[in-house]
């Protein structure tokens, strides 16, 4: 069984309605929608195995680099 450590009540919804936000800030927050997502590929993952999820790896985005935010 997979499932999200905490509640996601108070986790704003998705990011992609996030329109008003800048990129750096945006990458660097947790939106429900994908943390849902997340734990599917995950559950997916244990029960497929790597070959089941390849198209949702080669989905994710590289590792960001790590920025200083502007005040």
């Amino acid at each position: 069984m997979v499932s999200t450590s905490c509640s996601l009540l108070h986790v704003p919804l998705d990011v992609r309605s996030e329109t008003t936000l800048a990129p750096e800030l945006a990458g660097r927050l947790a939106f429900a929608r994908q943390k849902v997502d997340e734990v599917v590929t995950l559950g997916r993952a244990l029960t497929q195995g790597r070959d089941g999820i390849t198209a949702d790896l080669a989905a994710t985005a590289p590792p960001r680099r790590r920025r200083r935010l502007r005040r």
